[in-house]
């Protein structure tokens, strides 16, 4: 099984275009990334942080690389992530927010390993968007520092504990703006890091193309027949 969460999907970014960050702005990212239908990690997602109260729209690698990790860390867990060496600094500095149109899990029911999308109540068709709450900082690769990060996970809500015990931490919009403001106590922060209300999320189960990561087209997300 593919960590929780291992894969995501990222295609409603167009309605983020209104708005604008400092540095690269959200219209130049809408006209430049393409819609992802099975982001992988160590691939490239848009990611959003806070610099003088604005908000950055840049592209992040997902996966964190620690020099003793044997693949990168593509989660953090809520329940610790404030104390762990490895997220302490991003945790205290570096959060950011990960729009995603949903996210794939594996689940074995019935005895049989099927994947599920997860995605907006009423949603569909990928079209609207959540916030993931990420940490992020730069990595030293071979190749030069690399921006990257990593999603937070927390206990999965009623909705979700049938596919996976861990799900995303995902924020409204008054809890996204809190989790940028570095003036949130971090007493705050981690209460913001609980599981969404079960009304917040629907699944159904998708073909299994969606397992391999070069695959990467709308069909992906739609019910199997």
């Amino acid at each position: 099984m593919l960590p929780m969460c291992g894969r995501m999907v990222a295609i409603a970014l167009k309605k983020l275009a209104a708005l604008e960050g400092k540095g690269r702005t959200v219209r130049d990212l809408v006209t430049t990334y393409v819609d992802r239908y099975n982001l992988a990690p160590t691939q490239q997602a848009v990611t959003i942080h806070q610099e003088g109260g604005v908000w950055v729209f840049s592209e992040r690698v997902w996966g964190m690389a620690p020099p003793w990790a044997t693949r990168p860390l593509i989660n953090a867990m809520a329940e610790t992530a404030a104390q762990k060496p490895t997220f302490r600094r991003a945790f205290k500095s570096g959060r950011l927010l990960v729009p995603a149109s949903g996210f794939y899990e594996w689940a074995t029911l019935a005895g049989r390993k099927r994947p599920y999308y997860i995605h907006p109540a009423g949603c569909l068709d990928g079209s609207e968007h959540w916030w993931f709450a990420g940490l992020g900082e730069a990595q030293k690769t071979p190749e030069g520092p690399v921006e990257a990060f990593a999603v937070i996970t927390t206990e999965a809500n009623r909705a979700m504990a049938e596919l996976h015990h861990r799900m995303p931490a995902i924020l409204g919009d008054e809890a996204a703006e809190a989790w940028l403001d570095p003036a949130t106590s971090p007493a705050d922060l981690q209460a913001l890091l609980r599981p969404c209300p079960d009304g917040w999320i629907e699944a159904h189960e998708v073909g299994a193309a969606v397992g391999n990561a070069r695959v990467d087209r709308p069909e992906l997300i739609l019910p199997v027949a």
